[in-house]
């Protein structure tokens, strides 16, 4: 190549061969003729709608198969992580990292991933009832390599999750990490990467559907209580959902690291308005924290979190707050239909 020179048109030879270039951003292309190889660098606007490869765009995301063999540019060693998976054919999983990435099902519809794993495991098939619907991840692989791509990924299913709430605090608010495991990898989802909506993700990809932004639906069970109590119904925003969990949770470990565990469970109002006060405004808009706070999914999580962290009372006296919760809002809709005018009876028709 001579600097300052014209391009020319060329008419190739039949192609024998290509392969794509990942370690180049935008995602390169090289194909091969008898008698020479070419780097395409740019495609014609005609031909740019049919130039779509793998991982080039949210609708035409890179199988997660093909990202481990890709593992040189991908992988992410040091830096402080350590995924707490196993694996029974290797001592450890690959550790990939994600940005804008989002939780769905194979229909590409939002999922909540703490309801539909409340446990952390995927729960297999069980006598008499069905195996639960699986999971999928998407999202933007990070690189690990200097100037290499980020396609798109999807991922899955997803086979456990765990949450890490002991990391350096930012800008002095909690930054928890979330792990994610399928069966060849482990992905490290930090909070304040996750996906937003947007009008680019809305097509789905060809073979397992696209994703949404992960969002959580009404916990089946508050939802019930609250259609009898009148109740606020549930947001069903990212913001709203699993990040704003996972947030709390971390903010509440925060507050509980200046308390001994038999204090803090005596400190149980205090340490949860603190922590709902420093989640950011723009996510816990128009919610109440009671009403997020004791569906089961969420109150099964923050307990399990306490636990771990060696902070039992605070756990008993969430759940005995959330009995109490749930038991208020079922008196208060008795008292609403006991108080409730009666309905005329309709007139007969004809009735003199």
């Amino acid at each position: 190549a001579v600097a300052g020179a014209a391009g020319v048109r060329v008419l190739s030879g039949a192609l024998l061969g290509g392969t794509l270039d990942y370690s180049v951003a935008p995602i390169g292309l090289w194909l091969r003729t008898e008698r020479a190889i070419y780097r395409c660098l740019e495609a014609a606007p005609s031909y740019a709608p049919r130039c779509r490869p793998p991982g080039g765009s949210p609708s035409v995301p890179l199988p997660e198969a093909s990202a481990i063999g890709l593992l040189h540019l991908f992988e992410h060693t040091g830096g402080g992580l350590e995924q707490p998976f196993q694996s029974k054919k290797r001592a450890a999983f690959p550790i990939l990292r994600l940005r804008a990435y989002e939780v769905c099902g194979r229909d590409g519809a939002a999922r909540s991933l703490f309801r539909a794993m409340p446990d952390g495991v995927r729960q297999r098939k069980a006598e008499g009832k069905e195996e639960p619907e699986p999971l999928f991840l998407r999202g933007e692989l990070v690189p690990s390599a200097a100037g290499a791509s980020s396609p798109h990924l999807w991922a899955g299913p997803l086979r456990a999750w765990s949450a890490e709430f002991e990391r350096r605090p930012r800008d002095g608010k909690a930054d928890p990490l979330l792990w994610v495991c399928t069966q060849h990898a482990a992905y490290a989802l930090a909070l304040s990467a996750a996906s937003a909506p947007a009008a680019d993700k809305s097509a789905a990809p060809a073979s397992a559907g696209a994703g949404a932004p992960l969002q959580r639906s009404a916990s089946a069970e508050l939802s019930r209580e609250q259609s009898r109590t009148g109740g606020e119904a549930p947001a069903t925003t990212w913001g709203a959902g699993d990040g704003l969990v996972l947030r709390l949770a971390a903010e509440v470990l925060l507050q509980c690291r200046d308390h001994v565990p038999a204090r803090a469970g005596k400190l149980y109002n205090i340490i949860l308005s603190n922590a709902w006060e420093r989640l950011p405004k723009a996510e816990s808009a128009g919610l109440k924290r009671d009403t997020l706070l004791y569906e089961r999914h969420v109150a099964s999580f923050l307990c399990t979190a306490l636990l771990d962290a060696k902070h039992a009372p605070l756990a008993s006296r969430l759940r005995e707050e959330r009995s109490k919760y749930i038991e208020e809002r079922k008196r208060a809709a008795q008292r609403d239909r006991t108080s409730a005018p009666a309905r005329p009876k309709p007139a007969a028709i004809g009735a003199q």
